[in-house]
């Protein structure tokens, strides 16, 4: 058709259209693979975290993971290491997405494979940094914290990189943290991390959070706050790991409102009941061998 008279002048427009239409089919069909690609990886990391706890004598387990965005970077593990030994991980990849989750799933698999071949604390988190620095850039890094049980002797060996303090609720006392001040995997080529020793009653129980619980603002901007969760801790009457995961969380969501979660939110609780006839005397906590 001419191109100066009304048809010719539809028709340009018609294949205009055509042509916008062929681009957002391509488009959406685009989208549409991307997002199911996410689902999957979204999905496999899901699968990689444990489904089960802890399988010894004694010990009770509960834990929650809630990724802020389709792909989450926290990481929590559980390892029976033999009849009386049990070992627990928890982490924080900074950012979202899909690069974070790549790095989670990184360090599971290194770690996995660094506990199964007997590495030592000190081993651990040198060659874990290592892995992190070389292979994110270099804003990228990764909390982490590592605890070792020893049921036979009832101790807890906790080393820390950067991660938030775990709790530890004994009957009869405050909740204390097991402070241990230390630079995250990646921010360094070389770290120095320190690991403290404890003594481990019948009635301990442990918990361990990612810093999406104590950050979680309301809908004024408020922060949740150390505060706020050490006395929900202190308050706590029923002590199975179900209930303090359950309140921890409703208090959160109490917290937040309707304002929507800026990062991620874990949490994993351990509790040590009959695992042993009768134990010393609580003491201090007592820093070990610096590294």
């Amino acid at each position: 058709m001419k191109p100066h008279n009304q048809l010719g002048e539809m028709a340009q427009s018609f294949d205009r259209m055509t042509e916008s239409i062929a681009t957002l089919l391509t488009n959406v069909a685009e989208k549409e693979r991307l997002q199911s690609e996410i689902a999957i990886a979204a999905s496999i990391q899901r699968n990689l975290l444990p489904k089960e706890g802890p399988q010894l004598r004694g010990v009770s387990f509960s834990a929650h993971f809630e990724p802020t965005a389709s792909i989450g970077g926290d990481y929590y593990d559980v390892f029976n290491l033999d009849k009386s030994h049990l070992a627990v991980a928890i982490g924080d990849v900074s950012g979202h997405g899909l690069s974070t989750g790549l790095v989670m799933a990184m360090v599971k698999a290194a770690i996995t494979t660094l506990v199964e071949e007997g590495a030592d604390e000190v081993s651990l988190f040198q060659r874990l940094n290592e892995l992190v620095y070389r292979s994110t850039e270099r804003r990228a890094f990764m909390t982490l914290a590592f605890t070792i049980f020893d049921l036979d002797r009832g101790t807890i060996r906790h080393t820390n990189a950067g991660h938030l303090y775990p709790y530890l609720l004994r009957n009869g006392e405050r909740p204390r943290a097991i402070e241990l001040p230390s630079l995250p995997l990646g921010v360094r080529a070389e770290i120095q991390t320190r690991t403290v020793e404890a003594d481990l009653e019948e009635g301990d129980t442990i918990v361990y959070l990612s810093d999406g619980i104590v950050e979680a603002q309301s809908e004024q901007g408020d922060p949740f706050g150390f505060d706020h969760l050490e006395e929900l801790l202190a308050q706590s009457t029923d002590t199975s790991p179900n209930a303090i995961r359950d309140a921890i969380l409703s208090a959160v969501a109490q917290h937040s409102g309707s304002r929507p979660a800026d990062d991620d939110r874990t949490v994993m609780v351990l509790r040590f009941d009959q695992f042993r006839s009768a134990l010393s005397a609580a003491p201090e906590l007592t820093e070990a061998t610096a590294v």
